[in-house]
């Protein structure tokens, strides 16, 4: 199936971003907006998630998985901060909530979009270095 990395992230989170909306809630105007504001940590928790599985698959060398790792963690601190600011710059009627919760996406997006790169770039070798046949070299 094509783009199923795509596919796959997006229906996870859609389906978090749903069930946390919809159960035993009444679905209102701030419940959504409190939900959109919980997106980003979402997000960033499914990005550190890839980046576990990055580092495990490579058991000779885990060092460049945890670093990402780490610096994803150290990311996650930040986009906690800016959610539960945003929360209440929201329930102040503070409309810089919206600026919060737009940087707070575009931080958590580009870290999915890194991690998903980082996880695909594995298996893209992986898949190379097994189709490649193996060559004696030359007594030359």
């Amino acid at each position: 199936m094509k783009h199923l990395e795509i596919i796959l992230p997006l229906t996870i989170l859609v389906l978090a971003f749903v069930l946390k909306l919809a159960i035993d809630r009444n679905v209102e105007v701030p419940n959504l907006i409190q939900a959109m504001c919980e997106l980003p940590v979402d997000i960033i928790f499914l990005s550190i998630s890839f980046l576990i599985a990055f580092t495990i698959s490579k058991p000779k060398d885990p060092s460049e998985g945890l670093f990402y790792t780490i610096a994803f963690i150290v990311l996650a601190v930040v986009i906690v901060i800016l959610w539960r600011k945003s929360l209440k710059l929201f329930e102040t009627k503070n409309r810089l909530w919206i600026l919060l919760l737009f940087i707070n996406m575009s931080i958590s997006v580009f870290s999915l979009h890194q991690s998903v790169g980082i996880l695909l770039r594995t298996e893209n070798s992986a898949q190379i270095e097994s189709v490649e046949p193996k060559t004696e070299k030359d007594g030359h």
